[in-house]
């Protein structure tokens, strides 16, 4: 029988700019940073040191000078970070019990597995830069909308709408994990194979 879960905070993959996130099919401000178990943290770099596996695994070039404390290589490894995409947004330097230096970088850490954790009524919106504007612009360019109807315990009920021409031309409701509600929203799909279709509602035309 398998032991419970080990949860740990790893970089997020998940990248906000301009106070949305990047690459995302629905629009996602970062205001939902805590529903999607994203939260800044500080975090030392040191031979042995979360932070080097992770850019390790990354494949991100980590000079022993950067590890050993160096302002000019810290300062090369923050850039590098920021080039790679990585959820950085600001290092300085501190010194250890016995007064050696070392750099401290404040990234993005997401839980693993995430703890997902939305809430009724919240809503998104496909294409992303619709979020921004004022509605009687958006609704000709609208082309989905996913409400949330209900979400307890890792479990969401959405009200998905499919719109043409600023109409409603297709409305589903169903059942899936928060997981797979992320899915959609990032990629646009839902992997349906887990879903509850029992709830599947057509509107009326």
């Amino acid at each position: 029988m398998s032991g419970p879960v080990r949860y740990r905070r790893h970089l997020s993959p998940i990248v906000f700019k301009d106070g949305m996130a990047q690459g995302w099919v629905f629009g996602v401000p970062d205001a939902f940073k805590a529903c999607l178990d994203i939260a800044t943290e500080g975090r030392i770099l040191s031979p042995r040191s979360i932070l080097l596996r992770e850019l390790r695994r990354l494949k991100i070039e980590c000079h022993q000078a950067a590890i050993d404390g160096d302002r000019s290589q810290l300062h090369d490894l923050y850039d590098a970070m920021k080039r790679a995409g990585l959820p950085v947004l600001g290092w300085a330097m501190t010194r250890d019990a016995v007064g050696k230096p070392r750099g401290e970088f404040l990234l993005e850490l997401q839980g693993v597995p995430a703890s997902i954790e939305f809430a009724e009524g919240d809503i998104f919106f496909e294409p992303a830069e619709v979020r921004r504007m004022p509605w009687h612009d958006a609704l000709p360019l609208l082309r989905r909308s996913v409400q949330i109807k209900d979400y307890f315990v890792g479990r969401a009920t959405i009200d998905v709408m499919d719109y043409s021409a600023g109409e409603i031309v297709k409305r589903t409701v169903l059942e899936c994990s928060g997981q797979e509600l992320v899915q959609l929203l990032w990629h646009g799909t839902l992997p349906i194979v887990n879903a509850d279709m029992s709830l599947c509602q057509e509107a009326e035309n």
